[in-house]
């Protein structure tokens, strides 16, 4: 879990800038299709986010380079009107290790359970902290917050969490919600970041990361 972490502090030291208007005949993909392991899955595309474009595909780039970890075939970023594309995202992980591995969803979260009753969420920050300093001096630090387990139900196992980053001179908190499940037997974490300054709920991200899994669900294995 440690590098959706680092992907979110190098994400919010980036420079953001507003995405550049769509043009009315161009309106988004309605599904993007990735592949793991060489196994097709589509990911159905809501209303107000697109892929990345222009400068956002650097910066979503630099962001999945440091995730040695996770391969991430999939970004989603705001395209709402006054929302930078970075104060909203979508990342679609899988686990290098895991790539040719097939699992179902019941035996996933049965392993997940127990697993979050263990997981050391201290160790997991400093571990992450470390790599940041290592990376990237001073440049970047945490000031406060966890992520931690957030339960689970018959689609995820979630992660949510509130932090406290300065990177660059600039002071932020940022939420995340993750959900860990499997799409067609393939191992997907779905990671959702925006400002903590939005106000909603750990409840209303776990919701988000939960219907992004359902619609996947629903356009690949029914």
């Amino acid at each position: 879990m440690t590098s959706p972490l680092l992907a979110l502090f190098l994400a919010a030291a980036a420079p953001t800038a507003p995405p550049p208007a769509v043009p009315a005949t161009a309106p988004p993909p309605a599904v993007e299709r990735i592949s793991i392991g060489g196994t097709a899955i589509a990911v159905p595309v809501p209303a107000g986010y697109c892929p990345p474009q222009g400068n956002e595909v650097a910066v979503i780039a630099m962001v999945n380079a440091a995730d040695t970890t996770n391969d991430t075939p999939l970004a989603l970023v705001s395209c709402r009107p006054g929302v930078g594309a970075l104060d909203d995202y979508y990342l679609f992980k899988t686990t290098k290790a895991t790539v040719a591995l097939e699992l179902s969803r019941p035996v996933l979260l049965a392993g997940l359970g127990p697993a979050f009753k263990t997981l050391d969420t201290k160790a997991l920050m400093d571990k992450a902290k470390s790599a940041l300093k290592d990376g990237f001096g001073d440049s970047i630090s945490v000031s406060d917050g966890t992520i931690s387990p957030a339960g689970q139900d018959d689609v995820c196992g979630y992660m949510a969490g509130i932090l406290g980053v300065e990177a660059n001179g600039q002071k932020g908190r940022i939420a995340i919600a993750l959900c860990v499940t499997t799409i067609k037997r393939k191992l997907v974490t779905i990671n959702h970041y925006e400002p903590a300054s939005a106000k909603r709920s750990q409840a209303q991200m776990l919701a988000d990361v939960r219907s992004f899994a359902d619609r996947m669900i629903a356009a690949n294995e029914k």
